[in-house]
């Protein structure tokens, strides 16, 4: 039964040097055999590959990415917007649609009931944002436009919370969503990055050197295009990073990011998935809301469900 079951799972691609995301991995092949029951799907980059964390999506099982109508309806018409060249930043349809491991259908997943549900939105969005007083809208992978008058890149926000504040003022929270990619692997700049920085050296206490290395870099082009929104549109906006508690090595770069601004908890903050979930579940309304945040947990958390899976994958 259990060589029959790793079969099923199918290929577990190698993650030499990260076995957090090689776990997380090795889950989310558990989630599609037992949960989904799909065949493993093709490889990302090697198409005749099959391999435990993808789907096929080629019959039209695109939803299945998704815990619940909301979010894929979410995703659904975020797509449609960048396919008319309206959206920033970047959707990677397949990836989307097909990868299990992918931030963006977690970003979709978390945050797009909210989307749908203003009563619950703006009680546990009231709960995690101090100057919160009532949502505006959600929008996902956004970035300011034209974007030649920003940082110039394809940066966005994969969350941005619009709302008000206590003052009646309009207020932007963009975040950083991560499951098991890293923070930034490379070091980007440019003149529109320089000139940004120049323009908001009241925010940001370190040098610039600094903030460009490979792991703030993403962190710091966020920050940069908030700072920028603000400077030209007059609206406050902060961003912060939305990751997994156990993800030790993204918590320790945004703890150490965060040091680096003024006022840093107020300007970036770290929201964790377990206290998102704590949340949520403690102001749900309803049952299907209950059941909304077990599915969460179990799909991105619930490690404990796939153990004898991963226990028997090492053994092979």
């Amino acid at each position: 039964m259990k060589d029959e079951f790793l079969r099923l799972v199918g290929e577990i691609p190698q993650d030499p040097g990260n076995e957090f995301k090689h776990r997380l991995r090795v889950h989310q092949g558990w989630w599609r055999t037992a949960v989904l029951l799909e065949e493993p799907g093709p490889h990302p980059v090697t198409r005749e590959r099959r391999i435990c964390n993808t789907i096929n999506v080629a019959d039209g099982s695109k939803h299945k990415n998704f815990l619940t109508p909301e979010a894929y309806e979410a995703a659904e018409d975020a797509v449609g917007v960048h396919r008319s060249n309206a959206g920033a930043g970047i959707i990677n349809e397949p990836r989307l649609w097909g990868n299990l491991v992918s931030s963006q259908p977690l970003c979709f997943n978390f945050w797009a009931p909210f989307k749908y549900h203003d009563g619950f939105a703006d009680g546990f969005l009231g709960a995690i944002i101090p100057d919160f007083w009532d949502l505006i809208d959600i929008h996902f992978e956004w970035a300011p436009r034209p974007k030649a008058g920003y940082t110039g890149d394809n940066s966005a926000f994969d969350v941005m919370i619009e709302y008000r504040d206590g003052n009646g003022e309009r207020v932007i929270w963009g975040l950083e969503c991560k499951y098991t990619d890293s923070l930034g692997s490379k070091t980007y700049s440019t003149e529109a990055y320089m000139r940004i920085f120049e323009a908001s050296r009241d925010i940001f206490v370190g040098d610039y050197d600094f903030y460009i290395q490979p792991s703030f870099n993403q962190l710091f082009r966020n920050q940069l295009m908030a700072c920028a929104y603000e400077q030209k549109m007059g609206v406050k906006s902060y961003c912060g990073l939305f990751c997994s508690g156990d993800d030790a090595k993204a918590l320790d770069i945004a703890t150490r990011f965060q040091a680096t601004l003024a006022k840093g908890e107020a300007r970036f903050s770290i929201l964790t998935y377990q206290d998102f979930i704590t949340t949520a579940q403690r102001l749900a309304p309803d049952w299907e809301t209950r059941k909304w945040t077990m599915l969460l947990w179990a799909r991105y958390l619930g490690l404990d469900l796939s153990e004898e899976t991963y226990s028997a994958h090492r053994g092979r």
